[in-house]
């Protein structure tokens, strides 16, 4: 009676790990525009474009209440290869600009080398206060096929630990297809 239980609890537990095995994969994959990755279920994704050179995608986590948590990923696509120094500067530039009009310091690394996706690129930190949360962030650019692709990460510090997930997903799985 025991071996004929244990055997029926053997079997369950077994059906139960391999159906487990088939469930859906809690990301949506995008793959357009020379860019492969995925996005966890709970972010959501909007693409726009910059001009007809390019395109952006805005990934930012879905919260009942935006204002108890952040993240944000910002991914840009170029179609074209720009020299690495000077589009980082461009975009340091372009955000303490918009931080000035919030009325917002900004604060960054300093650039350094970096290898993204198997290619060599350029990294900066940045952080801020605003509303007297503090945020963090980092900015990312690498060429790839003729591309210039640029990152944008930036959360409150609180919602590091809550992010990380989401972020990870995001970041090990982009790579260039094309």
């Amino acid at each position: 009676m025991m071996r004929v239980l244990v055997l029926r609890i053997g079997i369950l537990l077994l059906a139960l790990n391999i159906t487990s095995c088939f469930e859906e994969p809690e990301f949506k994959t995008y793959d357009k525009h020379g860019v492969r990755f995925n996005i966890p279920d709970d972010w959501k994704a909007k693409e726009m474009p910059i001009t007809q050179d390019g395109h952006y995608i805005i990934i930012e986590k879905q919260s009942e209440n935006p204002d108890e948590e952040s993240g944000q990923f910002i991914i840009s696509i170029l179609e074209k290869s720009l020299l690495l120094d000077s589009y980082m500067q461009l975009m340091r530039d372009q955000l303490t600009q918009q931080m000035s009009i919030l009325k917002t310091e900004i604060k960054f690394t300093k650039t350094e080398y970096t290898e993204f996706a198997g290619k060599e690129g350029l990294k900066s930190n940045f952080m801020y206060e605003q509303e007297g949360r503090n945020y963090r962030g980092e900015l990312l650019t690498f060429n790839c096929n003729e591309k210039t692709i640029y990152l944008l990460k930036q959360e409150a510090e609180e919602d590091a630990v809550k992010n990380a997930k989401g972020f990870d997903l995001i970041r090990n799985s982009l790579v260039c297809t094309n």
